[in-house]
């Protein structure tokens, strides 16, 4: 299973580098079209033997790909950003545990309005894994490939009033799709079904800045409110992270999120992870 993420993971990887570098070579200055890719490889090794201080061998890495593409002419923008995320941790003589793991995709259309701070918003999301999810305690499996799977539709109003800052709000569609049978119930699909439809609406912030030098912070707040539910449980997703360049192939990153999914438990979820590695940026 291990060898097929990873295949995965390079695949990805390797085509959304191939994309950017040939219509890099392409574009000429007058086009609408900018590319981005990003590519990182994060990881930390310890060893002990007879070390008077003690310690727990370990040894983890998580690799990142972030491809994102963007147009622009007049009115007119469209946006697409694939982030793909993947790590493996191993204590000891135990055996190596997930500690990342993302298949994120967000695709949005603007058409800007008289006040081009204002527009009419089309934006589709989706967000799951590569690999199979366990708790920690009881090693049971709680998630895996599509399992779930979250799609979101949303048509409304997005407002702009700068390059950091834009939020977004309207009515949406979500779709949450459950491929593991053993698993429907845990995500709110009902038992012998692996398919959800949910109505309600969205908001939609988000927020990119270099806060110190070399140092860039970037926000996202999505919220999903089906009215027909307590609609002071909205589920909400809210990353934070903090990314900074040491040398030019050399970054440190830092992420802190918060989740809420009344489906799966009524508590929030936390992750945070810090890391330090060799990164590329391809524009």
């Amino acid at each position: 299973m291990l060898k097929i993420i990873l295949s995965l993971f390079l695949f990805f990887s390797l085509t959304s580098l191939n994309i950017a570098f040939a219509e890099t070579e392409s574009n000429d200055e007058e086009s609408k079209w900018n590319f981005n890719w990003r590519a990182s490889l994060n990881g930390t090794q310890a060893s002990y033997s007879n070390w008077s201080q003690g310690g727990v061998s370990n040894l983890a890495i998580i690799g990142t790909s972030v491809a994102s593409a963007k147009f622009q002419s007049d009115k007119n923008v469209f946006s697409s950003t694939l982030d793909l995320r993947y790590g493996q941790t191993r204590v000891e003589d135990e055996d190596f545990r997930k500690s990342a793991d993302l298949i994120r995709w967000r695709s949005k259309y603007i058409r800007k309005l008289s006040d081009e701070r204002w527009g009419l918003l089309g934006q589709v999301n989706l967000e799951t894994q590569f690999d199979v999810g366990r708790n920690n305690d009881t090693n049971v499996i709680e998630s895996d490939f599509f399992s779930p799977a979250y799609i979101t539709e949303i048509l409304g109003i997005n407002f702009q009033p700068d390059e950091y800052f834009s939020a977004s709000f309207g009515a949406s569609a979500r779709q949450t799709i459950v491929m593991r049978d053993s698993l429907v119930t845990r995500y709110g699909v009902s038992e012998g079904e692996n398919f959800r439809n949910e109505l309600g609406f969205s908001l939609i912030l988000e927020y990119e800045r270099e806060v110190l030098p070399n140092i860039i912070y970037s926000g996202y707040l999505e919220t999903f409110t089906n009215p027909t539910n307590n609609v002071f449980k909205s589920d909400f997703l809210f990353t934070n992270e903090l990314t900074g360049r040491i040398t030019d192939n050399i970054s440190a990153n830092f992420e802190l999120s918060f989740q809420y999914n009344e489906d799966f438990i009524d508590e929030i979820q936390v992750k945070q992870i810090l890391s330090v590695g060799i990164s590329y940026v391809f524009r």
